[in-house]
Parts: C-alpha cells; structure tokens; sequence
C-alpha cells in the first residue's frame, strides 16, 4: 500500500501509514477491537493526522466514537501536544454509552487537557469525576489514571503532599494492572515533579525508571518527553552540553512525529543556551517555541518561552524583551507561576526600573513559596536583593546581604554549580573580591559557559563591570550588534543598513582587512560605481562609533587600498576567540600544563556562529568560507579539550565537551565512539546506553546501520 503524502515506508510517517492502512481496511467494529487489543502498538506508532482519520472511521452514523477508542485517541494526540484534536475527540465519546472503566478514563483526559490550557475548574471536576468512575468499575488502570489526573490538579493548587501521594497511588495500582502506559506516564511525571523542587538526582533515577517502561512500550512521544525531563535534570546539575544533546534528541523525535509538543523541547533548548551564554541562539528557541504553544493554547509552556525570550533579548532589543514579559505576565500557567514573574523583574531591573523589580521579586517570593519552588525562590531572592543594592540609599542594607546568602545557600542544596557559581561571583562583585570573582568565572568557564552570559537579563547582567565610555565592542559570533560604553546601540542609531553591513565585513576580516573594491562589491553586488557610498558608510560607522570624536584616530583605518577596523580601539569578539584559539591548539600541542585552562577559555569565547542573524552579506561565497572556517576552528578547540581531558586524572571532565561535539553535529559517529567509550570506563552504564540509543536513532535517521552496543561498549 502506497503511505500517505509520498512518505518513505521505513520512516516514522510510512509505518503510521502503514498501520493506518490496514486498520481502515477493517470494519469499524474490527478496528476498534483492534485498537484496544493492540493499543501499545497503536499509540506508539500512529501520527496525529493519523490518529484522526482512524477516528473518522469508527464513529458510528450519529458520530458517535467508542469510549475506549476515543480516550486511547486522546492519550496519544494530547501526548503529541495536539491538544485541539485530543479535544474534539474526547467530546466525540457518547457519555451514556461508555463503560465506567472508559468513563474514568475519558475524565481523566478531560483533566489533563484542562489543566495544560489553564483551565482549572474544568480540571478539578473532571478529575473528582475520573475517580468517581474507576472506583464504581473496580479497574486498577482506570484508578491509576485517574490518580494521575489527580495528581496534576494537586500540583495546580501547589498541594506538593498530596501530589505525591496521588502519584504513589498511581504507581501501585498501574503495576497491579500490568498498565505499562500509564506507569511510564507517571514515572515520568515523578520526575517532573522532582524538577520543579530542584531535586534533579532524584529526578534522574524516576526518569530512569520510566526509561525501562518505555523500552517496552515503544511509545517515541513517551521517549521524547522523558528524553526532554532528563535534560532538565542534567541542566540542573550543570551538564549544560549533555543537557543539550538529550534537548535536541526530544526536539528530533517530536519533530519526526510532526508533533506540536516539539514546542518544549524548544523552550528547553533556550533554557540551556541561555544557560551557556548564547543569547542569539536562546532567543530563537524560545520564539519558536513560543508560536508552537501558542498554537495549540498551552498555556504550560507559552509563559516560560516569552519569559525566556525576553531575558536573551534584553542586550540587543529591550524595548521588545519589555514587551515580551508583559506578554508573558498575562498567561497564567498550571505550574512555573513564578517564572514569568522573575523574568519580568530581571528585565525591568535591566531598565533600571529598581523599585518595580523589587515589587515583581516580592510577588516572585511568595508565589514560589506557595508552591515549593525552590530554583524560582532562589532567583527571587537574588532579584530581590540586587534590585535593594541598586537603590544607592539602601546599597549596604544587610537585608541584601542576607538574601544572597539564602540564594546561594538553596542553590548548594540543589547541587547546581553553575548557579551556585554565578552567586559567588554576585557576592564576590559586591565585596570587591576581585580574586574570588575571577576564580569562579573561570569555573562557569570550565563548565562551558560563554563568555556572553554577561549580556542576558539576570544577576550577572547586574553586577557587570561598567564599560569605559570609548569602549567599543563588535560582536559578530551569534547576533550582530555594538555596545559603545557598555550601550547597546539600537537599530536607529545607524544612518543606513548598508553601514552596518560594512562593519559587519569589517569586523569579520579583523586585522587582515578587505580591498576597498572587493568591500563594495559585496555590500552592492548589483551597483557599478560604489566608491562615494563607501565613504558615506563608512564616515556613518566613524560617527556611530565615536560620535564625540574622543579618539586621536579613526576606528577606521585605509591604508593603501585596504579598509579595516583598527582593533586598539575596537574589539571584535572573532578576533578575541581566533586569537585564543590558536594560542591555545599550540599550547595543547606542546604539552603545557596550561592547555586546558586555555581551551576552555577559547570555548567560551564561541559564542555561537558568525553573523547568525545577518541579512544579505550572509549570502555570498566569502560568508560561507569565513563561517565554515570559524566552525572548524571551534570543532578543533572541542576535540582537542575533550580528547586531553579525557586522558587526564580526571577523565569525566571531558564528558560534557563531547557532547557539546555531539550538540553541533548530533551524527558524529566517531564522537558517540569516545563518549560512550569514556562513560563504560567509568562504569556509567545507564548514561552509556542512553547515548547509544540516541545514536542508534540518528543513524536510523540517516537509513545507516548503527553499530552494536557491544562494539561500542568495548565488548
């Protein structure tokens, strides 16, 4: 049979078909004995587009679906995040003609379906009602859903204890059932809620477990979300690059299953790249997860990815990451209610906005509290504090001093480092301590944080160093974009686009600069004669630079036919990472004892890829070359540090540049080799198995056979 929409039959879209095909070819009555007989498989297997046209099927004259078809087609389109379909196709059940057992089950889908769009009441009656059901019908699975659903509105109402006990209910009645379904579904929903208490060990042994279920479940949308959940866990605990290849794993998987839940793992993918300093990259994610939730009006995870978005954008567009938290403020989310509230306060104290900071901080306070959210209350009460020490009238209240402290002391509790780091170096900044800020900025260094997370809206946004008033900055590695005197110019500065786009060039070129010729080609590749608007760009990028004429000379120097930006005024964040990288290769090479500090150090300079948000000059062949040439020069810096790491007394610190390799290109056979490899060496077997199951996806990705664990694993 020919699978739908030209889909190739061994791929996630061809065997939905596939199994689409032969269940519609059946009666209605045998499709729906084959639906519930089969359900594992069905749920594992069917798209959502598929999900629905099998539910066409089966509806009866009146249109009417079984109760059993209709919440089993509800499960898997709400676990996909087609939370609009999963509606219609719950409310397409007959209320009077299901089962008890049914009955339950559909309530229980009424609930989750509810409790992701905000809507609360609807969620608390028709989980009461899912547990009124199950316990007429005497079915241990419908009770272990319904507890889940119960579960959930627990958490609504920030009831962590009864949480948990409706998840423990859960847990024992879906192993009495044998209901394999639902006991991934709630390990995996233990180990959400360890996430939202900052417990992200614990988090990591419940998602373990539901792991194990879903090797027999086959359910990809279940790998997916626990796959997502582990990243979190690992982001947590500061595995920033590991975090981000488990992200990118759930990213592909939902994106295969053409599956609007995709949106989470984008959110989450801003999560860590903001964590690591690449401000471009959050920005983008948490647009683009943004626009999935908001399609499907999840309610969830639209907050945290406007909240999210407008923290990354605060250094390059505030007026719009102004914009996007009131956004933000207006959604209101089952859980993460502090969330949008703390981004809306570290952006207003970007402004300068100190006494509305210190008000959102107090309301960020008292939310979390409310619901145990230890990570958010931490932040909280840093806001709060830095938002205190900002007002110079208050600035040795001892009241700051003391929330710093209980920030840091949260985050040690937690074992998060780069948190509890990036305290030290608030706390440091506060005191003078010049020595101990250094220190703990070379180990956020050392656990792949960017030297750009001093752009994003947060604590180190605001204790940053004040920048000389002739200082210019370029940064062209991951968004473009000027900051004279520790200003970011905004787009209005600039008399043209044209000029931004010849100090673009420049700035690329760095100290090797550019024939005045080949310059204007590429900045009008369709005019003839340029030479008088090169000058006017180029006295317009004189002026926007250095518009009180401060410097004895130019930032810009031509000398003998050759345009370039004279770096003892100008920084170009390319220049700084070239220059590092290449001392530190040579530097590994040789053998010093310094090479890893000075990897590092390079690393956290690639702060993404050259111009990634430029618009015209990224066209032409000579971007092209320039941004493969930056790319290999960081792939090399990575290799280098993870393979001199890897061999050094301390091998698991090579772990997270590996995978960072593996972050950048998520098909690097050779790289999965050295890293499941390392993880056997140290007798971190789960964590090994997981990475080859990753690998054996992507090369089934590519149609390529993927090489046996054995193998791998070193036999």
């Amino acid at each position: 049979m020919a699978t739908s929409g030209g889909a190739a039959p061994g791929s996630l879209a061809g065997r939905s078909s596939a199994l689409l095909g032969s269940l519609v070819a059946m009666p209605a009555d045998a499709a729906t004995h084959a639906i519930v007989e089969r359900h594992l498989e069905v749920t594992a297997t069917l798209l959502g587009r598929d999900w629905m046209t099998l539910v066409q099927h089966v509806l009866d004259d009146e249109g009417i679906a079984p109760g059993g078809v209709a919440w089993r087609a509800g499960y898997a389109l709400h676990h996909l995040g087609h939370l609009g379909d999963a509606l219609r196709v719950v409310a397409y059940a007959d209320p009077g003609g299901a089962d008890e057992a049914d009955s339950a089950r559909l309530a229980g889908m009424r609930s989750a379906l509810a409790w992701g769009r905000g809507e609360l009441e609807t969620c608390r009656t028709s989980a009461e009602e899912a547990l009124k059901y199950a316990r007429v019908a005497g079915d241990p699975g419908a009770e272990a859903s319904a507890w889940v659903a119960n579960a959930m509105l627990a958490a609504f109402d920030g009831d962590r204890d009864l949480n948990l006990h409706c998840y423990e209910r859960a847990l024992a009645l879906a192993e009495e059932a044998g209901d394999l379904q639902t006991l991934e579904r709630t390990w995996n929903n233990l180990g959400s809620r360890s996430l939202d208490e900052g417990r992200y060990t614990e988090a990591l042994q419940h998602l373990q477990r539901g792991l194990e279920v879903n090797e027999r479940t086959g359910h990809l949308s279940g790998l997916a979300i626990l796959r997502h959940n582990i990243s979190e866990a690992l982001l947590g605990l500061g595995r920033l690059d590991e975090a981000l290849v488990e992200s990118d794993t759930a990213r592909d998987l939902w994106t295969s299953l053409e599956a609007p839940s995709a949106s989470v793992s984008w959110q989450l993918q801003g999560d860590v790249q903001l964590a690591r300093g690449n401000a471009t990259q959050a920005a983008m994610a948490y647009a683009q997860a943004a626009r999935l939730a908001a399609s499907e009006n999840n309610a969830q995870y639209h907050a945290g990815a406007l909240a999210g978005q407008a923290v990354s954008l605060v250094g390059t567009d505030p007026t719009r990451a102004a914009a996007l938290v009131e956004e933000a403020l207006r959604v209101v989310p089952p859980v993460g209610h502090a969330t949008p509230v703390v981004a809306a306060g570290w952006v207003r104290l970007a402004a300068g906005d100190v006494a509305e900071a210190e008000s959102l901080a107090a309301r960020a306070v008292e939310l979390a509290t409310l619901h145990r959210d230890l990570p958010r209350l931490a932040d909280a009460l840093q806001l709060g504090a830095l938002a205190r020490a900002a007002s110079d009238a208050r600035g040795d209240d001892e009241r700051v001093d003391a929330q710093l402290r209980e920030a840091g002391d949260i985050w040690r509790e937690l074992g998060n480092p780069l948190r509890v780091l990036t305290n030290e170096i608030v706390v440091a900044q506060r005191r003078r301590d010049r020595l101990t800020a250094t220190v703990a900025r070379d180990e956020l260094r050392s656990l792949g944080v960017h030297d750009d997370i001093w752009r994003v809206a947060g604590p180190l946004r605001a204790v940053a160093r004040p920048q000389a008033a002739d200082e210019i900055r370029v940064h062209v590695l991951g968004q473009f974009g000027v900051e004279v005197g520790g200003q970011v110019l905004p787009a209005s500065a600039w008399p043209s686009r044209k000029a931004r786009d010849v100090l673009r060039v420049l700035a690329c070129r760095g100290e090797r600069g550019i024939a005045r010729e080949r310059l204007g080609a590429l900045v009008w590749p369709d005019a003839a004669a340029v030479g008088n608007r090169l000058s006017v760009a180029l006295s317009h990028i004189r002026s926007v630079l250095d518009p009180g004429r401060r410097l004895t000379d130019s930032v810009v120097v031509s000398d003998g036919g050759v345009v370039r930006l004279d770096l003892r005024h100008v920084s170009v964040d390319l220049v700084d990472f070239t220059d590092a990288a290449r001392a530190a290769l040579a530097a590994a090479k040789s053998g010093s004892a310094r090479a890893v500090p000075m990897l590092e150090g390079a690393a956290a300079m690639h702060a993404g890829e050259l111009l990634e948000d430029a618009e015209g000059v990224d066209r032409v062949d000579w971007m092209v070359a320039e941004r493969e040439e930056v790319r290999l020069v960081g792939r090399e810096v990575l290799h280098t540090l993870a393979e001199v790491l890897a061999e050094s007394d301390e091998p698991a610190e090579g772990l997270h540049w590996y995978a960072r390799l593996l972050a950048h290109d998520p098909y690097d056979e050779a790289t999965y080799a050295a890293l499941i490899s390392l993880l056997v060496r140290l007798g971190r077997y789960g964590e090994a198995r997981r990475h080859h199951r990753t690998y054996v996806l992507r090369m089934d990705e590519l149609g390529v056979p993927a090489t046996a664990w054995e193998a791998l694993a070193g036999g």
